[in-house]
């Protein structure tokens, strides 16, 4: 439980800010994606400014093409009209008088000279106009040219800016998740050790327990009660404690860990000195044993061999000596 619980909020802080990570990415993409549509949007929109603009300038050409092919026309008919009245003119001086004649030579002059003024005004004010048109072409290709450099510009140091805080963004995120990762290979680690440690304990004192039944340390296993006791209280608190992990603070992380240190150490103890009592039981179930077998040997020589006598003071001896070595083993 202990494991789960912990490795479920380090998994959790890890996918929430794994959450986060995929947000931002997704975001600046959709950004990134729609700068880009927009620029492609832009380059279309410049295409088409520019073809409307060729069109504008072939339309407004044919239309001077067409009134200079008018005004030409219209010069040819009045010349030859004007002509014409002067093959008439020169066909009546033979019946008219020189008055008349004069008149009609002021009034053809006076035409010739309105209509070559006319002429030469429609000239200048299309070359005006003409003039005014290419000006007013350029003028608008510069702005364009203009707006559409500061515009490619502008979003190049927005896809400059995102990038750049999407590689620092993505480095912190990395940094950080590596960290977490040492963080919780180290605390897996210790949790391991921990879980073996105490499996082995509950092992010990469970065998202990059992071999202790039908010995003969019972004064010793009622000595190290209080410490087994003490023992259990503390692994019922460190499992609460455990249990409670979820909803501490730091400042109670680092206080359960001092007494998960505590608590460690007094099993050491406990360990230690249930090794020594399991080395002594050995050694004093081996020498019950090798009395009971010198007794029987002993029985049996005196039944199937009644004539052999031991020498009483050497027997004595060795059962003053092994009562010694029970002693004190006891």
């Amino acid at each position: 439980l202990l494991k789960k619980k912990y490795l479920r909020l380090i998994y959790g802080d890890a996918m929430h800010e794994w959450k986060i990570f995929l947000c931002s990415v997704t975001t600046k993409d959709k950004y990134i994606q729609a700068l880009l549509e927009e620029s492609e949007h832009i380059t279309t929109g410049r295409r088409i400014i520019k073809q409307i603009q060729l069109s504008i300038m072939d339309e407004i050409i044919r239309l001077y093409d067409q009134q200079l092919k008018n005004m030409s026309t219209n010069y040819a008919r009045k010349k030859e009209g004007y002509l014409r009245d002067r093959c008439h003119f020169v066909k009546a001086l033979d019946t008219r008088t020189d008055i008349k004649l004069d008149k009609m030579r002021q009034v053809q002059h006076s035409m010739a000279k309105t209509v070559e003024n006319e002429l030469i005004n429609i000239q200048e004010r299309a070359k005006h106009h003409y003039g005014r048109l290419i000006e007013e072409t350029e003028k608008v290709k510069q702005d364009l040219e203009i707006f559409t450099n500061s515009e490619v510009i502008r979003l190049w140091e927005e896809y400059g800016n995102i990038i750049s805080n999407y590689t620092n963004r993505t480095f912190d995120l990395r940094s950080d998740l590596i960290v977490l990762s040492d963080k919780e290979a180290a605390n897996r680690q210790f949790l391991n050790t921990l879980s073996k440690k105490l499996l082995k304990l509950e092992v010990q004192i469970k065998t202990y327990s059992e071999s202790c039944m039908n010995c003969k340390l019972q004064k010793i296993v009622a000595h190290y009660q209080p410490e087994r006791d003490i023992y259990c209280n503390v692994t019922n608190v460190m499992r609460q404690k455990f249990r409670q992990f979820n909803d501490l603070d730091e400042s109670q992380i680092s206080y359960l860990s001092l007494v998960s240190n505590n608590a460690i150490k007094v099993l050491k103890e406990i360990s230690d000195k249930i090794q020594t009592l399991l080395r002594y039981m050995s050694l004093s179930q081996r020498f019950e044993t090798e009395e009971e077998k010198t007794l029987a040997v002993e029985n049996d020589c005196e039944a199937y061999f009644p004539n052999i006598q031991t020498s009483h003071h050497h027997r004595l001896l060795n059962y003053q000596r092994i009562r010694k070595m029970n002693k004190l083993l006891r």
